[in-house]
């Protein structure tokens, strides 16, 4: 994997780099508000008066900007991972509403549905975003602050952040156990790829220079082989028993083993009746002793 080499030194080749740029770009792009804007953004937000609907019109344009560029990557998923982070970048820059003070995650939503419907990705919101909690997208919190502290600890001879990158990125991995094709754990462990890549070059005292990877666990197809196992053994000795040679050979030696212990047995219990009887005539036969007189 190849690094960017940049004035500001290395950057990352990771979602969160990327998504980063295009929000860049849209910040840009968003630099003219349409006149209209609000009366499009009142068919989502309830209630919403001519003064806080002003105040959304920048934000709502990056939403907008923002998604339109996603609209050129590969399919929906690639414009769903990007609205997690843009829920970080934006954050800040919503404007105080009373109603949704209490839940800017909702007031985001709100935008992300404007802005899909005026690009006609109602359809890619109604399945995909609509229901997405808050913890999904602050789940990807991690990854925007790993690339933070990734870019102060690039330029060269900077130690800048390693402590906290190594810290973050060890809290953040345990939590990809037997997670399969994420987003999230995917790009941590490109950023273990980028950090162990740069960190060999600088001379960080006290500071990791080999991260975590992250737990494996046994493939589906060795699980599939163990359970496949515990089930087929036993029907294989029972159909080996029951209808083959060597089942036969093993019935005929259980039959005889059977048949000397059978006969084991008998003789204990005849030679244990020979015993007792023995016994009972002893206990009935008088004691006759003659002591000599002295």
């Amino acid at each position: 994997m190849t690094l960017d080499t940049e004035e500001t030194g290395y950057k990352p080749k990771s979602l969160s780099h990327e998504y980063k740029s295009k929000y860049v770009d849209s910040i840009s792009s968003a630099s003219g508000v349409e006149t209209d804007m609000c009366g499009h953004i009142k068919k989502y937000i309830d209630d919403l008066d001519d003064e806080n609907c002003n105040a959304l019109k920048t934000s709502f344009n990056r939403v907008l900007h923002y998604i339109d560029e996603l609209k050129s990557g590969p399919n929906y998923t690639y414009i769903i991972h990007g609205c997690k982070y843009l829920y970080h970048w934006i954050y800040e820059t919503l404007p105080k509403i009373e109603k949704y003070e209490t839940d800017v995650f909702a007031l985001y939503k709100k935008l992300l549905e404007a802005a899909c419907a005026m690009l006609e990705l109602t359809q890619m919101y109604n399945y995909y975003i609509k229901n997405l909690r808050e913890d999904v997208f602050l789940k990807h919190k991690p990854l925007v602050n790993l690339y933070e502290y990734y870019l102060e600890l690039s330029p060269q001879n900077s130690c800048k952040k390693a402590t906290e990158f190594v810290q973050l990125y060890s809290d953040q991995i345990n939590k990809c156990q037997g997670a399969l094709s994420d987003d999230f754990c995917n790009e941590l462990e490109k950023f273990k790829i980028y950090y162990e890549s740069i960190i060999q070059t600088k001379n960080c005292p006290g500071v990791e220079k080999t991260l975590p990877s992250e737990p494996k666990y046994k493939s589906s197809s060795t699980i599939f082989t163990t359970t496949a196992s515990t089930i087929l053994t036993p029907l294989f000795l029972f159909v080996t028993y029951k209808f083959t040679p060597f089942g036969s050979m093993i019935r005929s030696r259980i039959s005889k083993t059977k048949q000397t212990l059978h006969d084991v047995d008998k003789g204990g219990n005849t030679i244990i009746h020979t015993y007792e009887r023995s016994n009972r005539n002893s206990r009935n036969m008088p004691f006759n002793m003659a002591y000599h007189s002295v």
